[in-house]
């Protein structure tokens, strides 16, 4: 492909953004919290196949995905609901199946039983326990 913009262009090429995703977690994947990894990887993938391409940036919101600053067609964003309403059934640390539970500081996190105990048992150092989730994670190819 010839870079737009150079005498060799045509009007009908063109050159594809970088996909935008927000770097937070542990700086070891794009994901929020270790235990969504997969979903935002499935999310970033789209979004580089997409056509137009497309952009997003996430974070975590009352024990789910939520997607914001969000381009593309109508398709990437309906995939974005589907795995936002994925994200709400599984751990935040360990991608198992969970449910949405109210912690200690009142907030709601989607968590699975033995992550739930861990979360409570740790109270306000409960950083440590996502800590221990990214550190499990598998080095990124």
């Amino acid at each position: 492909m010839v870079p737009a913009g150079s005498a060799d262009s045509s009007d009908s090429e063109m050159v594809r953004p970088p996909v935008a995703v927000e770097p937070v977690g542990g700086g070891t994947a794009e994901s929020p919290v270790p235990g969504w990894v997969g979903v935002v990887r499935i999310a970033t993938a789209a979004a580089a196949a997409s056509d137009p391409p497309a952009s997003f940036a996430c974070r975590v919101r009352w024990g789910r995905l939520s997607w914001y600053d969000v381009r593309g067609p109508r398709p990437f964003v309906e995939l974005l609901w589907a795995l936002e309403e994925l994200s709400a059934t599984l751990c935040e640390v360990c991608g198992a199946p969970a449910v949405a539970r109210e912690t200690w500081e009142r907030a709601v996190h989607t968590l699975c039983p033995r992550h739930a105990v861990a979360i409570a048992a740790a109270g306000p150092n409960a950083s440590q326990v996502y800590d221990r989730g990214w550190a499990s994670l598998p080095p990124q190819p």
